[in-house]
Parts: C-alpha cells; sequence; structure tokens
C-alpha cells in the first residue's frame, strides 16, 4: 500500500493506470501551521500582515519545504500566496527536503518560523503553534490510502484505518477525520 499527503499524486497514478480508483481511499485530514521554538518569547503575529512576518524574520529565514516537491511547502506557499504576504516572505525562504527537516531546523532555534502540520508540530516537544493556516487558503491535506494488491494483510489494514478504533488512533496522534472518501 502506498499513503501520502498529497492527492494530486495519487490522482496522477490513477489517471496513468498504474492502480484502480476503486483500490483509494481516503484516511485522514491534516492543517497546516506556523511554529516557533517554545523558548522564543511569544509576540503577536497575523498570518496576512507582512509586517508579522517581516518583524519575526528580520535577516532570517523561514523554514519550509521545498515549495515544488514537497507537499507541505507547495500547501504553503499557496497558503502564502492566499494571504497576500509571498511575496515579502520569498527571498526569506530556508527550503528543505521534508517537514521534519523543517521541524528541526525551527526546534534548533536555527529558523525563528517554519511551516509544518499539525501532527508534526504535535510531536515535539521543543515547538509552539503560533497559529494555523486557513483551509480555505491551500488546498485540501488528505491523505489517501492506495491499495497496491488485494492481499488480506493490506485489506485487514486499510478496513482497520477507516473503523472507529483506526482513526482513533490517528487521531491520537492529531489526524483529523477524512470526512470519506
Amino acid at each position: 500500500m502506498f499513503i501520502s499527503a498529497n492527492v494530486k499524486w495519487v490522482d496522477y497514478l490513477v489517471e496513468n493506470g498504474v492502480v484502480d480508483k476503486n483500490n483509494v481511499s481516503n484516511i485522514a485530514r491534516n492543517q497546516l501551521v506556523l511554529i516557533k521554538n517554545n523558548k522564543v518569547e511569544d509576540k503577536p503575529f497575523e498570518l496576512n500582515a507582512k509586517e508579522s512576518w517581516i518583524q519575526w524574520l528580520d535577516d532570517n529565514r523561514l523554514a519550509i519545504g521545498a515549495v515544488s516537491s514537497v507537499p507541505a511547502g507547495i500547501y504553503a506557499k499557496q497558503s502564502l500566496e492566499s494571504l497576500g504576504v509571498w511575496s515579502s516572505v520569498k527571498t526569506h525562504l530556508a527550503p528543505v527536503n521534508n517537514v521534519r527537516q523543517v521541524l528541526a531546523l525551527v526546534e534548533r532555534n536555527e529558523a525563528p518560523l517554519g511551516i509544518v502540520y499539525r501532527t508534526d508540530a504535535l510531536a515535539s516537544q521543543d515547538v509552539d503553534i503560533i497559529e494555523a493556516f486557513p483551509e480555505s487558503t491551500h488546498d485540501p491535506i488528505i491523505y489517501p490510502l492506495v491499495k497496491l494488491t488485494q492481499r488480506e494483510e493490506v485489506n485487514m489494514f486499510a478496513e482497520f484505518v477507516h473503523s472507529q478504533s483506526g482513526q482513533s488512533v490517528l487521531a491520537k496522534f492529531g489526524f483529523l477525520p477524512s470526512n470519506g472518501s
């Protein structure tokens, strides 16, 4: 099986006949959040205010997934553009290859701000969530599960993930319900 944080990647597999759409189901959703190191003093922040971004970043970098290839980076760029602050932050980026690297940069205070999934932020003892990006500012963050075979174990796992127990496990780690397939 394959679980993705990017529906478009799975759509590509379906459109190119690699997988049948009947073998795809959504298992969870996530949120995009702005984080800071928890040892850094709290200051007011407005996601759509260029001044907030400039004040917080100063001469530093915004830790972000690569905006052309990392799903969280793609969603982050969409949000920043939608909020009208992309032009203010795009020269302050520290693009990395995955969300865990973004998290590490903020945990080590090598970047004052980072954009990650809510689930990643909740997994860290060293960061605080400043604010969640409005879901209306980016494509939905949905996790499709793709069954690549019809093996009994794969079907059992998929059934479990969709069950109340499986959804409770996902919720424990900060995932939101998928709201259907």
